[in-house]
């Protein structure tokens, strides 16, 4: 559960960063941060399907290569980096929840 609130707040991160207007640096930084974190949360994570911890983890490496093109870095490719990657995230996170909330009260 703690790692779907990792999912959850990296997103909900990427979508409030889109709405400001930051330095280049500060992107590049985020999005390596950000998407080391989502890509070690992906492949350790144990519970649900191949598919969607692949999803995560593929997420992550997305971020993490985006730091490196400059055109993803200032306005508007990093608007629309952040806020399909950031949706991506907090929509993952939220059904990986739900799943887990559900195998928990069949059981």
């Amino acid at each position: 559960m703690k790692i779907n609130l990792i999912f959850e707040v990296a997103g909900i991160w990427l979508v409030l960063m889109a709405f400001f207007n930051l330095p280049a640096i500060i992107v590049m930084f985020s999005y390596l941060l950000i998407g080391i974190i989502v890509m070690a949360s992906g492949i350790i994570i144990r519970s649900g399907d191949i598919l969607k911890r692949l999803i995560i983890a593929n997420i992550g490496l997305w971020l993490i290569i985006s730091a490196y093109i400059p055109h993803l870095l200032i306005k508007p490719g990093s608007l629309w980096n952040e806020l399909i990657s950031g949706i991506f995230l907090i929509l993952l996170g939220y059904k990986t929840t739900n799943v887990f909330h559900k195998k928990i009260i069949s059981n």
